[in-house]
């Protein structure tokens, strides 16, 4: 197996891939990860950088290569199957995956579309994120994984343990929660509707539906992350443009570093997702916070992450068809208190139990679909029949995590203490960001 990419960094993707790499079956498939990009010697970069060095079998820098040599460094070490992190996001070189380094070249994460590229055959999604009635959308066969093709290291590297974290959660009395919120500059009593995306991603319709919120609820908030920060001085001047929006009612922050960033947004009351460019790592930080998402899927792959997620939690009330259902759903929570607090505790319970966070499970359903691409390869080659990339779909390998129970058997007893032994190394792969704020 091979991965490349320019995020292998502190970036979401370098997080999410740490322990998608811990969670490989070392005796079967071997990983090797080729950087794009070079270590710039900050904190949080090389830090995640060498953890995930150390994660794979192999890891080299082809970041000073030109894409002839770093196509040939790729080739040399004989992947299978190599999956391409970048498509067109920054950073990529689509010149060295066009020169077709390895057999199969499959398109997945990052670039959260068709990628458009001959030489990536495949794209791996989901039933949810992209459907098979979808597929002329795409240049690449589907690859439809079980449940979510997100896989992230949620369970491992964000601990529920920290005080913030404690306070935002449905047991926590409102005394706590309000004192909580008031740490962190937030209105102590008030329905806070929250969007923890880019502001690149802001577009007029939600901005409208956001504002008629606010207008027939005054205790409702806005609360907007102030990033980038250049972004956040034209929407205080959309506030302000709207006479009705109360500024005090609208609160953005910075961007959090620490690992403490998912229980500070869970101190909102929902999350409202934008619907032509859903939130994804951020989705899954709300998620595992267990801060209840209302997402609008339409036709784009971008635009169905949400709803993928939501699925895979077990969550779907949180799936709306219009962006009037969208905001008489964050209403009905508004005035029906505790059937929010029933929607939280059912989120704070799934989590550790519905297959969106048991990253095994998910590597291990990926890992089914790459034999599956290369079995189909090696037909086709081989002239032994079968479509030329076909499309797949795979089957749920079913609970991995340590959560689960299994049979009393001999071998039942030895597949427990694997899993066992393989939570435990995830858990000690965890990289330490509780000091982010403060290291440059």
């Amino acid at each position: 197996m091979g991965y490349v990419t320019s995020h292998f960094t502190s970036s979401s993707i370098g997080r999410e891939m740490l322990f998608l790499l811990g969670s490989h079956l070392a005796s079967a498939i071997e990983t090797r990860c080729f950087g794009l990009n070079a270590d710039d010697g900050s904190w949080l970069q090389h830090t995640w950088r060498s953890h995930i060095a150390l994660a794979c079998h192999k890891f080299e820098d082809v970041s000073a290569l030109d894409d002839e040599a770093a196509a040939g460094a790729i080739n040399r070490h004989q992947v299978h199957v190599l999956i391409d992190l970048n498509g067109w996001s920054g950073g990529n070189r689509v010149q060295v995956i066009s020169r077709r380094p390895a057999p199969i070249q499959v398109n997945y994460k990052n670039w959260v579309a068709s990628a458009g590229i001959p030489a990536l055959v495949y794209n791996i999604g989901d039933l949810v994120v992209s459907p098979p009635e979808f597929q002329d959308d795409y240049t690449e066969s589907m690859v439809l994984v079980a449940n979510s093709y997100f896989i992230s290291g949620h369970r491992y590297q964000y601990l529920l343990d920290h005080r913030v974290q404690h306070a935002s959660q449905v047991q926590a009395s409102a005394e706590e929660r309000g004192k909580a919120r008031e740490e962190h500059g937030l209105p102590r009593d008030h329905f806070i509707v929250a969007n923890f995306n880019n502001l690149d991603k802001l577009e007029p319709r939600l901005w409208t539906e956001w504002v008629g919120l606010l207008a027939r609820h005054p205790r409702a908030a806005l609360w907007l992350q102030k990033y980038p920060p250049a972004k956040a001085a034209r929407v205080y001047q959309m506030a302000k443009e709207h006479s009705d929006v109360d500024m005090t009612r609208l609160v953005m922050t910075p961007f959090f570093k620490s690992d403490h960033h998912i229980g500070i947004k869970a101190l909102a009351d929902v999350f409202v997702d934008n619907p032509t460019y859903n939130a994804h790592s951020t989705a899954m930080d709300t998620l595992w916070g267990a801060l209840p998402l209302v997402s609008l899927p339409e036709e784009k792959m971008a635009a169905r992450v949400g709803a993928s997620l939501l699925a895979a939690l077990h969550s779907s009330w949180g799936v709306v068809r219009t962006l009037a259902d969208m905001s008489a759903v964050v209403e009905r929570l508004m005035k029906r208190p505790r059937q929010l607090r029933r929607l939280r505790l059912a989120m704070e319970n799934a989590r550790h139990s519905a297959p969106l966070f048991d990253t095994v499970r998910g590597v291990r359903n990926l890992e089914t679909s790459l034999r599956l691409m290369w079995e189909a390869h090696v037909a086709d080659t081989s002239g032994r029949g079968g479509r030329h990339r076909p499309h797949i779909i795979a089957g749920d390998v079913g609970p991995i995590s340590a959560t689960q129970s299994y049979l009393a058997s001999p071998r039942a007893q030895q597949g427990r203490a694997e899993r066992d032994a393989l939570e435990a190394k995830l858990f000690a792969m965890r990289v330490e960001t509780t000091d982010a704020e403060s290291i440059s």
